[in-house]
């Protein structure tokens, strides 16, 4: 048989390929190449590095390479470079695959099918591909929608994947226009615009109050909770270091601030909300107040379903007091939504009742 070798082959290299994917070409190379069987072991070992002709010698000592048959060869490189894994552990994997937060449907599929292969499901791979689809998927509406029809793998796939766009373009349609003029001028001025630069270059900005007869207000600075108190010290540091605040060793001005601690788990420093508590200050029952004050009660009326306790899923505690008491929420984070697990609450009596409501949610 006449061979006519077809272009070339990429030579394989251990760190930048797969010996499946590389077998797989080679495969197909050999046959558009119409390679005879007498010739495909040259073909294999003239296409590897040399580290892996070397690796083949040591495999196959004390019998030459050369007296090798192409399988024989192909085998001994998939059991050494691809040794065989644990079904539970690659079952295990798959099954807490679950949707991230900056990855589409397309490659969520894709990513779940990838860990599919060395699982062993057999005829029930399209059953389990399309049940760890539906439940790792991390938009709620889009998961329900799916969990109400029961469709086989590729239907489920075809249907989030509609699911995903038409949530995609409906955001686009009630975004409202942009007013291209802001875009050019945002483009102009990058650099007024730059959310990391907060210091006036070349000014100097000085505060004067309306009324002159103004008392200063110093109150008593608190103490910071332990857990918080070096996440606390990296953002004043950052702060000091980007100018924005000045360190002084005294003051006639100042208040306390309160630490929130936010999602990507830095820190926010707040003012307390002292506005209500100030003798004469008259509260104003607006709109967004009773909006609240419904949410609150039908929360407080309302039964939570406990999740069960996951030992690999992220774990959030939520600890709040008052002067009666103090409560704590155990949860799990699941899909960017938080799952209660445990609740616990207690009363507090006698000089538990002077600490001050930050302090006693932070002991407890």
């Amino acid at each position: 048989m006449t061979t006519f070798m077809i272009g070339s082959l990429r030579s394989f290299h251990e760190t930048k390929e797969d010996i499946n994917g590389y077998l797989l070409r080679l495969e197909h190379y050999l046959k558009v190449s119409n390679v005879e069987s007498t010739y495909r072991v040259s073909v294999l070992l003239a296409t590897v590095d040399l580290k892996l002709v070397s690796l083949l010698q040591d495999l196959c000592s004390p019998v030459e390479v050369d007296e090798k048959t192409y399988q024989e060869l192909t085998d001994i490189l998939v059991n050494h470079l691809k040794p065989a894994r644990l079904i539970i552990d690659e079952r295990f994997k798959f099954n807490a695959r679950v949707h991230q937060q900056e990855e589409s449907i397309s490659e969520f599929v894709v990513a779940l099918k990838h860990l599919a292969k060395t699982c062993n499901f057999g005829t029930f791979s399209k059953d389990s591909l399309r049940d760890r689809l539906v439940g790792g998927i991390k938009d709620s509406h889009i998961q329900q929608r799916l969990r109400a029809a029961e469709s086989d793998f590729d239907e489920t796939s075809k249907k989030a994947l509609m699911l995903e766009e038409a949530s995609k373009n409906a955001i686009l349609l009630t975004a409202g226009t942009v007013d291209q003029d802001v875009v050019n001028l945002k483009k102009k001025f990058k650099s007024v615009f730059d959310l990391h630069r907060r210091k006036i270059l070349g000014h100097e900005v000085k505060l004067v109050f309306r009324d002159e007869n103004v008392t200063p207000s110093f109150c008593k600075a608190r103490p910071v909770p332990y857990a918080i108190k070096d996440a606390v010290e990296k953002e004043l540091k950052r702060l000091v270091n980007s100018g924005v605040l000045k360190p002084v060793t005294c003051s006639e001005w100042a208040s306390p601030v309160v630490v929130v601690s936010k999602p990507d788990d830095s820190i926010r420093k707040l003012v307390p909300l002292y506005k209500l508590t100030k003798e004469g200050k008259q509260c104003e029952w607006s709109k967004e107040c009773k909006t609240i004050y419904k949410d609150s009660k039908t929360l407080i009326c309302s039964s939570d379903v406990l999740a069960l306790y996951d030992p690999i899923k992220k774990l959030r505690l939520t600890c709040d007091s008052s002067c009666y008491g103090v409560g704590a929420v155990l949860s799990h984070v699941i899909n960017a939504e938080e799952k209660s697990i445990s609740f616990a609450s207690k009363t507090v009596f006698g000089r538990e009742e002077l600490c001050p409501n930050r302090e006693r949610s932070s002991c407890y």
